[in-house]
This record gives structure tokens, C-alpha cells and sequence, in this order.
């Protein structure tokens, strides 16, 4: 299950903002980086994985688990948020 295409991230600047100017967490595993928007648009997410991870075939599935998991809980997140 993909995320809609309004709650997706998908210009590498609006990632690099977030990136730059968000609140960040960080977990022994993961780093949640969030900004809150002006607008009261939907939430929007984008993942990203370390090449760390392993080969390609193993980043791609740890995005699309990543993005399951988001679009189940995406009604639950507050407007506005990327």
C-alpha cells in the first residue's frame, strides 16, 4: 500500500527543508524529522534510507513498510505536517 500521492513529499526540496528547518528525533534506529506548515493541507510524509541499509531491493522494501505503516495511521496525524 503506497501512500496518496497529497500525502507524499516528493520534490527534493521540500525534503531538504524539513531536513533543515524541522524538529528532529532520533531513535537508536531512525531520526523522525517533522515541519509544520502554514497551510491546513493534509499531512505529508517522504522516507528515506541510508545506503547503509544494504543493497537496493532491501532499501525499497524498508520504504514501503515505512510507507504501510504511515498511511494506516495517516487520519491520526495533524494537518499541516510534513
Amino acid at each position: 500500500m503506497a501512500l496518496p500521492r497529497t500525502a507524499r513529499l516528493r520534490a527534493s526540496a521540500e525534503i531538504r527543508k524539513v531536513l533543515d528547518s524541522g524538529r528532529r528525533r532520533a531513535g537508536r534506529f531512525h531520526a523522525l524529522y517533522w515541519l509544520h506548515r502554514d497551510d491546513a493541507s493534509g499531512p505529508r510524509a517522504a522516507f528515506v534510507v541510508s545506503r547503509r541499509v544494504g543493497g537496493a531491493v532491501t532499501r525499497n522494501r524498508a520504504r514501503r513498510r515505512l510507507s504501510a505503516a504511515v498511511q494506516r495511521r495517516l487520519a491520526l496525524l495533524d494537518p499541516g505536517v510534513d
